[in-house]
């Protein structure tokens, strides 16, 4: 009814400045008398026009606003998963002859990452096509397929709706050339904090065990986010199976660096209809060999080695050389770099100068596995001494601690350049409440570290100082200010708790139990359990944990994730589901923990 009442004011105006205008107009509903009073008025007119215009504009807006059909904005981002509703041929079909597959979404999917999204299994001789037609997933099989077989569709993580959700889990779904489905399932766990999929393989009596994994594998299927899988409708027989980060998924496994994880049997036996659950894995980066990448020679007595990754498990002793003009051999100290994981520092008498100089590193091999790779680089002696003055790196002038049991922790001293460990650089004051003298142990680390620590250990709630003060007016080994003051604040004393448990049916021989800190996952506490399946550990400091439970088949107290090749199994895990928080001064009891291997 509005829209109705605007319209005829809009004619309304219309039809009142055509007659102003004397222009003709099929509209009559002007009152006469009205007219001759315009019409003898121009400044009437003036306004009348005037008028029009302005109503014109308003309406013209009104109507507009409420004519435009538009999408509601804002709303919440979509990040519900895309669900497969429908296929054709249906899920379970026999007598399939191949030919096309329609697969239906409950949302429209994106051509994005379409191809690598799904797989065939058993893998087909010929190319497959897969194309995006609207809302439909169309699969096209050119070949003749093998009869009485069962085949699989697999589609992973990556298939994404059109706002880039991607499927909740990998899925499958199975058709058969022949009158049954195969029904064996295959599930379990990978332990990762990444993504994570699982490859398969069908071993076959005519095929070694070591060269399984160098083969593209058979089956394969994404975990879920938290690490579960599941790989559904197999035949029966003998598998090999495999974790594999979710950027290796579907290549065999090559020289390139890899997430693997292992299973801790060399197969899983299948029979009609059987379904295997709770295969579990630990993920576990296999990296490249160890390389020396460049050595820096920073003056005639030490220098810097760098490294690919991490050296920090690394046997130091005869680790590199130094060759001079083909002909002077050194065989430099070797120490960790406090402040780079990635690097070594070498020290040595003196290095000659403006002559060919080479580092050489020593072949390292654990088991056939190559740890550290034999390798030559050049590198130069600096022309000139350096005459720098020597400077405490870390750390800085205030420094906040925690006592720990042991009266730790020490105070590092880290030093710019490293200098003979028998060479008196500093003499030290240690005092607290800003006048008693404390008694202390200095005790040089390594050329480049000192550690300093109370006698008697840190008291807990005070403050203290730490004075060095250079002996040496050389700059190489002087400090430019020769003092340097530490201000050491310490908190309360770190607290520690007791975990004791028992283990109903103990069925392995050698156990550990290991406490894994959540805050931080480096700090692990190991021990045995014993023979009567009982365990404790003593000093565990106040947080949260989890507990893992590991056969300990070699004897090192560490896991061990198993090799590729050539093939060793990944030792029995399990992890306690239940995190474990460590209380100052308390005991904290698992009693009848089952771990699951009955």
């Amino acid at each position: 009814m509005w829209s109705e009442n605007l319209v005829c004011h809009l004619c309304g105006y219309f039809e009142l400045y055509h007659f102003v205008k004397g222009n003709s107009c099929k509209f009559e509903t002007i009152n006469q008398n009205n007219f001759w009073q315009l019409k003898n008025s121009n400044m009437t007119i003036r306004r009348a026009t005037v008028l029009y215009y302005l109503n014109l504009i308003f309406c013209l807006i009104l109507l507009n606003s409420c004519a435009a059909v538009k999408a509601p904005s804002g709303g919440p981002k979509d990040t519900t998963p895309p669900v497969l509703i429908g296929s054709e041929p249906a899920q379970g079909t026999t007598g399939w002859s191949g030919d096309k597959i329609r697969l239906f979404f409950s949302e429209y999917m994106s051509e994005t990452g379409l191809e690598k999204s799904f797989s065939i299994s058993p893998k087909l001789k010929e190319k497959w096509t897969i194309e995006l037609q609207d809302d439909v997933i169309v699969i096209e099989i050119p070949e003749e397929l093998e009869s009485n077989r069962t085949y699989i569709l697999t589609m992973s993580r990556d298939l994404k709706d059109e706002h880039s959700v991607s499927l909740e889990k990998g899925s499958q779904i199975a058709f058969s050339t022949g009158d049954i489905i195969d029904s064996g399932e295959i599930s379990g766990k990978l332990y990762d904090e990444e993504k994570v999929s699982v490859h398969l393989w069908k071993w076959e009596e005519d095929i070694h065990r070591d060269s399984i994994y160098f083969s593209q594998p058979e089956y394969t299927a994404d975990a879920a986010d938290d690490g579960s899988f599941s790989l559904q409708y197999l035949s029966s027989g003998r598998y090999c199976i495999l974790g594999v980060g979710r950027e290796s998924v579907g290549r065999s496994v090559g020289s390139a660096v890899f997430r693997l994880g292992l299973p801790i049997s060399e197969y899983l036996l299948l029979n009609d209809q059987d379904i295997i659950t709770n295969v579990t894995m630990r993920m576990k980066t296999n990296e490249f060999p160890l390389k020396l990448t460049r050595s820096d020679v920073i003056d005639q007595r030490w220098g810097r080695l760098f490294f690919n990754r991490s050296v920090r498990e690394l046997p130091l002793e005869n680790l590199v050389h130094i060759i001079q003009d083909d002909t002077l051999l050194y065989t430099p100290e070797i120490f960790f770099d406090p402040e780079n994981e990635n690097s070594l520092i070498f020290f040595v008498d003196s290095l000659k100068r403006d002559i060919k100089t080479i580092v050489k590193s020593t072949l390292i091999k654990n088991e056939n596995k190559i740890v550290l790779d034999s390798m030559r680089v050049k590198t130069k002696v600096p022309s000139k001494t350096d005459t720098t003055f020597l400077k405490i790196k870390k750390p800085g002038k205030t420094l906040i601690l925690s006592p720990d049991k042991n009266g730790g922790p020490p105070v590092e001293i880290i030093l710019s350049r490293p200098v003979e460990k028998y060479r008196s650089l500093f003499t030290y004051t240690l005092t607290k409440n800003d006048t008693e003298t404390v008694r202390m142990n200095v005790v040089w680390d390594t050329p480049m570290k000192i550690n300093i620590v109370p006698e008697n250990g840190w008291e807990e709630n005070l403050i203290y100082s730490l004075t060095l003060n250079s002996l040496d007016t050389l700059r190489y080994v002087s400090l430019e200010d020769p003092i340097y003051s530490i201000k050491i604040t310490t908190k309360d004393r770190l607290g520690y708790g007791r975990l004791k448990g028992i283990i109903i049916n103990q069925q392995i021989q050698q156990l550990v139990i290991e406490a894994v800190s959540i805050e931080n996952p480096s700090d692990r506490y190991p021990t045995v359990v014993n023979s009567d399946s009982t365990f404790e550990l003593n000093t565990l400091p106040s947080g949260k944990y989890t507990l893992l439970f590991f056969e300990d088949s070699d004897n090192s107290e560490d896991y061990s994730y198993g090799e590729i090749f050539p093939f060793k199994r990944a030792e029995w895990f399990y992890f306690y589901p239940d995190t474990i928080d460590i209380r100052a001064n308390w005991d904290y009891e698992l009693k009848e923990i089952n771990l699951g291997l009955n």
